[in-house]
């Protein structure tokens, strides 16, 4: 039979080396300054978005009935 304290310790230094490698990552996100204009267009660049040929309008046609009239009190 295993010690309690033991699997306790061990439960504790991996959790630990988890929560060590997330701060770490939180550390590197935080070092990246920019806008959130810059942040997107990196995140284009990154993925190549202008090469993939995606159709927004064909995307997004069936997004919102229009069919639907709502009526706004403001």
């Amino acid at each position: 039979m295993s010690d309690p304290s033991t699997q306790y310790s061990a439960q504790v230094r991996n959790q630990l080396a988890q929560l060590v490698h997330q701060a770490e990552t939180d550390d590197r996100l935080l070092e990246q300054k920019g806008t959130f204009g810059q942040s997107l267009g990196a995140f284009r660049e990154r993925l190549a978005i202008a090469n993939l040929n995606i159709d927004s309008d064909e995307v997004f046609q069936e997004v919102r009935d229009r069919t639907v009239e709502h009526e706004v009190s403001l």
